[in-house]
């Protein structure tokens, strides 16, 4: 289970308060001025009631989950890396087929492909997004079925623009089936159960799991 986690982020914080705000005073004008008015003293009055606070709560629910567990931190090493023997260890890492890792000056550790450092959290994070201060699900979706973050979407577009330019291929990583993609995001058990913040089984067989030096797979 992820573990809870909560930045002092002040902007973070006022978004999250004001997000909470805007939903309970939507429940309140919906259930005061919209059902009370057109369904008095009839059961759909009730029945309405119960399915729009139902769905306001599972709504509420994933977004905390989303707020307060692990982002996909990297873990830092128990000792810092000696930047002056960088050349040795990325000639051992290659070695080990560890293409694509790349050294965090920040955090002094080995993060894994795909994985960029985070001002906020100050942390290298796989597979790292943005702190968006609100809810933007077309974005986020077609961030999930492309399989590339916005950060990658503009390096993607940057090396195109230069591969058009000069006559180069440019080839991306391996992108998964689409289902696939949103398996890993929204849990590999039944489709309903997306609709749920239920606890989902990993990605991968045995979990994902890092260590601090490159040597296992992600």
């Amino acid at each position: 289970m992820a573990l809870l986690r909560c930045r002092r982020d002040p902007c973070g914080f006022i978004c999250l308060v004001l997000t909470y705000f805007s939903v309970f005073y939507a429940d309140y004008v919906v259930i005061q001025y919209v059902l009370i008015p057109a369904y008095s003293g009839s059961v759909w009055c009730s029945m309405h009631g119960a399915v729009f606070n139902i769905i306001l709560l599972l709504l509420l629910a994933c977004h905390s989950k989303a707020v307060f567990s692990d982002p996909g931190m990297v873990p830092l090493p128990d000792t810092a890396i000696d930047f002056s023997d960088l050349r040795c260890q990325s000639s051992r890492k290659s070695d080990r087929g560890c293409e694509g890792w790349t050294v965090c000056s920040r955090c002094e550790t080995y993060r894994p492909p795909r994985a960029h450092h985070c001002r906020v959290c100050q942390r290298c994070i796989r597979r790292m997004d943005h702190h968006c201060p609100c809810l933007s699900p077309p974005l986020q979706l077609v961030s999930i079925i492309t399989d590339e973050t916005p950060i990658e979407q503009m390096r993607s577009r940057l090396l195109r623009d230069r591969a058009a330019s000069s006559q180069l291929t440019h080839t991306s990583h391996t992108r998964k089936p689409k289902l696939a993609l949103l398996r890993e995001v929204f849990g590999r058990g039944s489709v309903l159960c997306w609709l749920f913040p239920l606890h989902s089984s990993p990605p991968s067989v045995g979990g994902i799991t890092y260590s601090a030096l490159p040597d296992y797979d992600v």
